[in-house]
């Protein structure tokens, strides 16, 4: 079984090595890559030094903390300590789906950036291994929030 992998941020010379070796890795299956200066353009396209390597074409991301990013969640899943199947795994970001059976749903970014906006965001996610169910509550752990709470003393 390869593991689905993506690469975020595959721009330049240290970008297009890393999907190379993924790309070519038995263990993983490359699935997404992303470049917000090269979005909508296939990989070959963008470094014809690797044609061959994949037939992906980037996509953009936004990593400024208000993005769909599944794959973080997922991750995070992962050190979970349940034994699961990755291709079960269907999440959830404020209603909408955007992983089913452990893959890329295509949603609305615009909506997706609107309910953002909200201030509790809600993260659902079935792990396909049974009945049990968790709830878990945190804070907004945004950059700003960390660097003014980290410099406060008592």
């Amino acid at each position: 079984m390869a593991y689905r992998v993506g690469v975020m941020g595959a721009a330049g010379f240290a970008g297009a090595e890393l999907v190379r070796l993924l790309a070519s890795h038995p263990s993983f299956e490359l699935v997404v890559i992303t470049s917000n200066a090269d979005a909508g353009e296939p990989f070959s396209s963008v470094y014809p030094a690797y044609k061959g390597v994949t037939d992906l074409t980037f996509a953009a991301h936004d990593d400024s903390g208000r993005d769909c990013n599944w794959g973080r969640i997922a991750a995070a899943l992962g050190k979970c300590g349940v034994a699961f199947d990755q291709d079960d795994v269907s999440i959830d970001i404020m209603g909408m789906p955007v992983c089913r059976e452990g893959l890329t749903v295509a949603f609305d970014e615009d909506e997706a950036l609107r309910r953002f906006e909200n201030t509790e965001i809600t993260i659902w996610a079935d792990l396909g291994a049974g009945t049990g169910s968790a709830t878990v509550w945190t804070c907004d752990l945004a950059h700003d929030y960390v660097s003014i709470n980290g410099d406060y003393r008592s």
